[in-house]
């Protein structure tokens, strides 16, 4: 080419200078006119410098430094390059072929090597480059332990994925840790030590040592982290081997299940530590009660609790043969304390209740505790257990168990039964009460309360009194029913068709027959409605109550006794006295004419205030200073002196005259604790355990000597013709004995 820009220039210079004859150096005078001279190779008549005769009219050669360009790639003689020397290692081959990689030669600056294949995994790689680790293609051509040999190449200089930097495929014990997988993929490293020992920090499997793994460590002393006493490679941790690769012993908190009852190594329990008297004992025995050591590692009421063990079977010493201390009430007796010591047990019933002939485990002396006026009838009860009543005639022992509570048609017995009994005496047991407290009964109900709070009544359910949500006769119950939302009851009373409850937060609820007055104990307005409720309504401003009383009173003026039974129409006629049928069907006859009973209630507050509410009672009516009991017309003050109100026709308030008389004291009457009341005579219980009553004949336990007259229309009026009734304006004992 260089040649044809010269030629060119030499033309146009010649043109330049006219006729003058110009001749360039080395090119035929004649070159370019068509003909070959002998000075010429060729002459093709053309100024073309890159074709088979080039401009200086010289045949066309590989090395001449023009790039023929009249042929095919694929014709002879076809020039893919000319560099015009006859350098073999440069860009243009001496065959005027350009160089590449794989033509055997190796280009200057360009190829480290040319084996003259394209083979790129051999000694020389395919862009003729010599081959070495780290290029990224394997050498293939090499065998295992020859130099060179590559087993793999990725091309990076990391040594820690799967191949290393070394040209060497990753693999466990290379001493090198894989970092480039995830753990469960094969491959994983999690260590790697370079050893085949399988008893270190790493496993052969590359995988890190741990206790469980099966295989026991060696590397380490007994005191360094991660020793191994033993490796069983499971999880259960109550055999040989713990989960914490120790040996099982007797005392590290892991009671062994692989063992059989009776063999040296056998652990019924394990608690971790030496102490003997908790549940476990030294030798990993489960403590018992009888095994002579103490357990001290329980609260009271918590099972397995032990409050002795003395490793005996004697039941009647200080240790029971439960391992509870020995005590009055337990009801074991003691027989290895002589009489004088101060815990010698005369008896032991195993009960609380010291009124049934075991009281703080010795025969008490026998006096009353409890006194109850039930129609006709007066009931004592003692404390060696018995009941005693009478009427007319002088007291005799009923045939009863000991008694807690007794009401007028209900009874709950020491061992928490509850029974109910009519005007015979007889008892029927009320099956489902094993731990009543008290019961209470109205004219045609009974309604018991238990330990745990509740109550439960039976019996007719015509007002709803039986406090089941229900209301209506066709809703009597035979059997206990409980009272709706009842949960906290200490103390349960009863009168005609209305129950009330007292509760231990000091509030009252009543259901049953209710007049509105008995629904709140602060309102004073008066009215005749009646509600029939068959679930309990808190009494408003009932509050910081602790005592109870569900009475009926007078209409008029609430100071006359009254009576629990059903009214009659019509209203009875009488003489001064009432009738039996009018006592009975809760009538009161005052001047030949008959009253009616109304509903009333009273309480005792924590203030020892006496409160009353209900039909025909108003709050201003309430008393101060009261306590004891309140019981159709008389009153027991804080010092145990008597008040009654009312008639006292028969002597019954207890003043020492008969007749009309300023109200007072009932006299020749020490402290007492309570009084029952009819309406021909009251009796009260001393603070001493005695019964005295006062008022009527006949139901004083004994013939008084007081007595007045009465005498016959037109008969004369002396003795002989006196027709005698019998009365004690004061009180007399009633003799009770045994």
């Amino acid at each position: 080419m260089r040649w044809a820009v010269a030629l060119g220039a030499l033309v146009l210079l010649a043109s330049c200078a006219g006729d003058a004859e110009m001749r360039i150096p080395g090119i035929p005078p004649n070159c370019g006119d068509g003909f070959i001279n002998s000075d010429e190779d060729c002459d093709d008549g053309n100024t073309i410098g890159n074709d088979a005769c080039t401009n200086i009219c010289a045949l066309a050669r590989c090395g001449d430094g023009i790039l023929r360009q009249d042929l095919d790639a694929t014709d002879d003689d076809a020039e893919q390059c000319d560099d015009g020397n006859r350098d073999n290692a440069d860009a243009c081959r001496n065959d005027c072929s350009p160089a590449r990689c794989g033509d055997g030669v190796i280009a200057k600056e360009i190829e480290g090597c040319d084996d003259g294949n394209t083979e790129p995994a051999d000694a020389c790689t395919d862009a003729c480059q010599t081959a070495h680790c780290g290029d990224g293609i394997a050498r293939q051509d090499l065998s295992f332990g020859q130099p060179g040999y590559e087993a793999c190449d990725d091309g990076n200089a990391v040594d820690n994925d799967a191949c290393l930097s070394a040209c060497e495929r990753a693999r466990c014990g290379d001493g090198v840790i894989r970092t480039d997988l995830p753990e469960g993929l094969a491959g994983y490293e999690a260590c790697d030590d370079a050893n085949d020992a399988d008893a270190d920090a790493c496993r052969n499997t590359c995988i890190r040592s741990r206790c469980g793994d099966g295989v026991l460590r060696m590397d380490l002393g007994a005191q360094q982290d991660g020793y191994e006493a033993c490796d069983d490679g499971n999880v259960f941790d109550e055999d040989a081997c713990t989960n914490a690769c120790t040996v099982a012993r007797c005392g590290d908190g892991i009671a062994r299940n692989d063992r059989p009852l009776g063999s040296a190594d056998y652990e019924a329990c394990d608690d971790g530590n030496a102490a003997d008297t908790d549940g476990c004992k030294e030798g990993c025995r489960v403590a018992n009660c009888g095994d002579g050591v103490w357990r001290q590692d329980l609260q009271e009421g918590e099972v397995d609790f032990e409050g002795c063990d003395d490793a005996n079977d004697e039941d009647g010493d200080a240790c029971l043969n439960n391992c509870v201390l020995a005590r009055c009430g337990d009801g074991v007796l003691r027989a290895d304390l002589a009489e004088n010591d101060p815990a010698f047990e005369h008896c032991d019933d195993g009960n609380d209740w010291n009124f049934d002939g075991c009281a703080d485990c010795s025969v008490p002396e026998r006096r009353v505790y409890a006194t109850h006026a039930l129609g006709e009838r007066t009931y004592a009860q003692l404390s060696d257990g018995s009941t005693w009543s009478w009427a007319d005639t002088a007291p005799s022992r009923v045939d009863w168990p000991a008694l807690r509570h007794l009401s007028r048609t209900a009874m709950v017995l020491v061992d928490g039964r509850v029974a109910s009994w009519a005007g015979n005496e007889q008892q029927t047991m009320v099956p489902g009460f094993t731990e009543g407290l008290r019961a209470a009964s109205g004219s045609h109900h009974n309604c018991a309360v238990v330990r745990s709070g509740r109550i439960f009544c039976w019996g007719a359910n015509d007002h709803g009194q039986l406090g089941n949500g229900w209301v209506g006769e066709n809703h009597n119950q035979d059997g206990p029913v409980a009272v709706q939302n009842m949960l906290n009851a200490i103390d349960v009373v009863a009168s005609n068709t209305t129950s009330c409850a007292l509760r231990s937060n000091h509030t009252v609820s009543c259901w049953g027959a209710l007049p509105d007055r008995m629904l709140s104990l602060t309102s004073n307005e008066r009215s005749s409605q009646l509600l029939a409720s068959g679930n309990p309504i808190t009494i408003e401003g009932a509050n910081e109550i602790n005592k109870l009383f569900l009475t009926t009173a007078w209409a008029q003026d609430g100071s006359d006794p009254a009576c629990l039974n059903e009214r009659v129409d019509p209203p009875l006629q009488g003489d001064n006295r009432c009738p039996e049928a009018a006592q009975l069907a809760g009538k009161a006859c005052v001047e030949s004419s008959c009253r009616t009973l109304t509903m009333a209630a009273c309480a005792i507050d924590q203030g020892a205030m006496l409160k009353c509410w209900g039909d025909s009672v108003s709050q201003h009516d309430a008393i101060t200073n009261l306590s004891g009991g309140l019981d159709y017309g008389c009153m027991v003050t804080t010092e145990g002196a008597v008040h009654c109100h009312g008639s006292n026709e028969e002597g019954q308030l207890g003043l020492g005259v008969r007749g009309e008389a300023e109200p007072g004291a009932v006299v020749d009457l020490e402290p007492v604790t309570s009084v029952v009341s009819s309406p021909l005579h009251r009796c009260a219980l001393t603070r001493r355990g005695q019964v005295w009553c006062w008022g009527a004949d006949g139901h004083l336990g004994q013939q008084p000597t007081e007595h007045y007259c009465t005498y016959r229309q037109g008969d004369p009026r002396d003795e002989r013709h006196c027709q005698r009734h019998y009365f004690a304006s004061r009180p007399m004992q009633v003799p009770l004995t045994p």
